[in-house]
């Protein structure tokens, strides 16, 4: 039986953000040094690859950014939902803000690949009838893709809380739990998305004043023309992003612990 409020789970990622906001600190400067790392990584191998001949260095270099920037961010983000969940589920020393590489990382980073896989199918197949049969059925796949993604995420939607709790990849475990609840969920996970991207917006408003401010309304239309003074929008716009990634990551995380806690509980 369902033992949880949906508001109240969805909005449970401001609390844990009010509770924990050193840890969100430090997964924004461990983001901030992943990104570094992905980027000279990237360098080293597109030099080696043109010094070998692979091809022009451009093509290489951005062959090679690409694939390392879409498995160095899931694996990024692997590493801060594996500390959100052992900090909010297991407590105990935080050690380096509860960031680890064992066994649960890599059970989560499996659930990762589950869940791209199916974005990347429900992705192809809206592409491929769009293409096929015109805009009109293209935008009925689309809302069709919507509809399904909700109603699988939200029966996967336990998969990360178990992982931690339970030490195994869930995705039977969460499909069980949630039956008789997925209705439920996908109003969590829509509220949650709500929530995420009201305060991403605002954040991001929030750089268009702050870069206001410094450019001055004459020189405004340099944030993106890219003119004199150009600098001061990308510069915030890159330091909103190291912020911005963790803090999103717990708004859309917290509400699958609380619905979690509620389901087990009622079991």
């Amino acid at each position: 039986m369902r033992s949880f409020s949906a508001s109240d789970a969805a909005l449970d990622g401001l609390r844990v953000i009010r509770e924990h906001w050193r840890l969100v600190l430090g997964w924004a400067v461990f983001h901030l040094l992943a990104i570094i790392i992905m980027i000279v990584v990237s360098v080293v191998i597109a030099v080696g690859l043109a010094e070998g001949g692979a091809g022009d260095p451009r093509t290489v270099g951005a062959q090679a950014g690409g694939l390392i920037s879409v498995l160095g961010a899931l694996l990024t983000e692997t590493l801060i939902a594996g500390a959100f969940y052992r900090a909010v589920m297991r407590g105990g020393p935080p050690g380096f803000f509860h960031l680890r590489i064992g066994p649960d990382e890599l059970r989560l980073f499996v659930v990762g690949l589950v869940g791209l896989l199916i974005f990347l199918v429900l992705s192809a197949v809206t592409m491929a009838v769009g293409a096929a049969a015109g805009v009109l059925w293209g935008l009925a796949a689309a809302v069709a893709a919507l509809g399904a993604a909700s109603l699988l995420l939200a029966r996967f939607y336990l998969a990360g809380p178990i992982v931690i709790a339970e030490r195994r990849i869930g995705l039977g475990r969460s499909w069980r739990m949630t039956r008789g609840s997925t209705w439920p969920l996908v109003g969590v996970l829509w509220l949650a998305l709500a929530l995420v991207m009201l305060i991403s917006l605002t954040l991001w408003l929030t750089v268009g004043v702050v870069a206001g401010l410094f450019l001055g309304l004459r020189g405004f239309s340099a944030l993106f023309t890219g003119g004199e003074g150009g600098w001061v929008f990308p510069l915030l716009q890159v330091l909103l992003q190291l912020v911005t990634v963790p803090l999103t990551m717990v708004l859309w995380l917290a509400p699958t612990v609380a619905a979690y806690r509620g389901l087990k509980a009622g079991e």
